[in-house]
């Protein structure tokens, strides 16, 4: 035990010594690495920990050094603010806040230096950081001129989306025994849901390209009423989405930016499953009900289908992006079974007395959503 304080004491005072640790807590961190009993442990730790202190010494340089530039500056020493500022700017060693004020005197250094070629670049530089940096009273008005000659233009976000929808199925042709026979059926909306990943490219000024891949779930019953019973069969498709758009962005001054989209969606379907519930009426003789499992019916449907989209939505800026919603309305092109491959499964029929409609989907959806934006800056013509 006295063997251990006399180590710690001996560290301890060769650390005060040269200085190699600016934190109490730091100095035993350092002991504790220094008695660790494996060697190559040993090594490794004090390296690390080596590593830690001089990152953390040359933030602190860093932020010394600014002050240095801003006192070089007001000192009107304005070639040697760009040497104390460049290695820090160029390792991103300086916090947010830090850096803006770091940009901003470099730019002026140069432009007091009439060094207009290096004041365009840094910010140029200084846009690409910061793109939506608004001038404030306190900036002067040399800076405001050079920083007003340049627009940050958005030309690219990236982001996620999801919501809900509500389908509507649009019959293209019937084919059920229940139709055949004249007798009631209906369709019923059921909620699904839709959710995958967005972007956007600018094409010219608030016009945009949007391209879209979700995961699209579509969920309905048919109810057919026949003379002694009736059945309720719960259909989903699930499907690969994707929507492609023009998109108009509307600037305004308000909170708000209301935006619209107008494209077509291209879908790839690949799961398919139907489920029945069959009672009987409350007239019938006999009563009974019968649950089917759930059957998959991928097989029978087409693979591929399209719709129409329209859309409308709202925008609210946050830093470096937005969080938007809005609704759509999907109206379907194309069927979605394949009529022949339906009657070649005899036991779904007279089993299940499963035969679909060949039908289309229209849907309606409420979504919500968040991208990231891309700013590219450039000199105003």
């Amino acid at each position: 035990k006295e063997m251990i304080l006399k180590q710690f004491h001996k560290y301890i005072f060769l650390i005060n010594k040269f200085n190699l640790v600016h934190k109490p807590h730091d100095k035993y961190l350092l002991f504790f690495c220094l008695n660790i009993s494996s060697v190559f442990n040993k090594i490794l730790l004090v390296f690390l920990f080596f590593i830690i202190t001089c990152i953390r010494i040359y933030g602190q340089n860093c932020s010394e050094k600014l002050k240095e530039a801003e006192n070089l500056f007001n000192q009107g020493e304005l070639t040697l603010v760009a040497e104390k500022l460049l290695p820090c700017l160029q390792n991103r060693d300086l916090l947010e806040l830090e850096r803006k004020e770091a940009y901003k005197i470099l730019i002026l250094s140069y432009l007091y230096d009439d060094k207009l070629n290096e004041a365009d670049n840094t910010m140029k530089e200084f846009l690409s950081n910061f793109p939506e940096y608004k001038t404030s009273a306190s900036d002067p008005e040399i800076f405001k001129h050079l920083y007003e000659s340049y627009q940050s233009t958005h030309y690219l976000d990236l982001g996620i989306v999801g919501g809900i929808n509500n389908t509507n199925i649009r019959t293209i042709q019937p084919y059920s025994l229940h139709y055949l026979l004249k007798n009631n059926y209906l369709y019923e909306s059921l909620s699904g849901f839709d959710i995958g990943l967005s972007a956007s490219i600018l094409v010219y000024k608030d016009l945009f390209f949007n391209f879209e891949i979700l995961i699209d779930r579509n969920r309905f019953m048919k109810i057919d009423t026949f003379i002694t019973y009736y059945t309720i069969n719960t259909i989903s498709i699930t499907k690969f989405s994707f929507p492609i758009c023009f998109m108009y962005n509307i600037n305004t001054d308000k909170l708000l930016h209301p935006y619209f989209k107008a494209g077509v969606d291209f879908e790839y379907i690949f799961m398919a499953t139907f489920e029945m519930h069959k009672a009987s009426l409350y007239n019938s003789i006999t009563q009974y009900s019968y649950n089917s499992p759930i059957i998959n019916r991928i097989k029978y449907y087409n693979k591929y289908a399209n719709a129409l989209i329209l859309e409308a939505g709202v925008k609210y800026p946050v830093p470096r992006g937005n969080i938007f919603g809005g609704i759509c309305y999907k109206f379907g092109l194309s069927g979605y079974l394949n009529p022949e491959k339906q009657f070649t499964n005899f036991e779904d029929i007279f089993r299940y007395r499963i035969i679909n409609d060949n039908f289309s989907i229209n849907s309606f959806q409420i979504f919500l959503g968040w991208n990231y934006l891309f700013y590219k800056p450039k000199k105003r013509k």
